[in-house]
């Protein structure tokens, strides 16, 4: 059981790598590098209120994909084609089966639900920085991220 542990933590990370590459590419930037310090273990939801920049978004994917978390993205309602673009970037990453999730559509309804939901461990908010009330009342953390 270990063995299999560790050769699917050497896949997420090389996923990971790839990701980078293939996002860096798509954008025709680098990414920058973003650790994920202090958050509870489990999944990760990456809410997205305003449209963030596509760099940002993909380097925190990177970052999730780096600690073997699986994520669930839930991009701002203006900017959908831009997330489909990034979970297409992690199936050319040949990121492993569910480790990125796309929900889409929604409102705050959609958001709120989806930080009660079993398993969540936190949110991250790229973007710039709006009133976001209700989320501080949110059942998990909630990491704030300016891009």
């Amino acid at each position: 059981r270990f063995a299999q542990e560790l050769a699917a933590r050497a896949e997420t990370l090389a996923a990971a790598r790839r990701m980078e590459r293939v996002a860096g590419e798509l954008l025709a930037r680098p990414l920058p590098s973003l650790p994920l310090p202090g958050l509870p273990p489990g999944v990760l939801v990456l809410l997205g209120a305003v449209p963030a920049p596509p760099e940002l978004v993909a380097a925190l994917i990177a970052a999730a994909l780096r600690q073997g978390r699986a994520l669930i993205l839930k991009p701002a309602p203006r900017a959908p084609v831009s997330a489909l673009v990034l979970v297409e970037a992690v199936r050319a990453a040949q990121a492993p089966p569910g480790a990125v999730n796309l929900l889409q559509g929604g409102g705050a309804a959609t958001g709120a639900a989806l930080l009660s939901a079993p398993g969540v461990a936190a949110a991250l908010l790229p973007g710039k920085p709006v009133a976001r009330v209700p989320l501080l009342q949110a059942p998990v953390p909630v990491r704030p991220l300016a891009g």
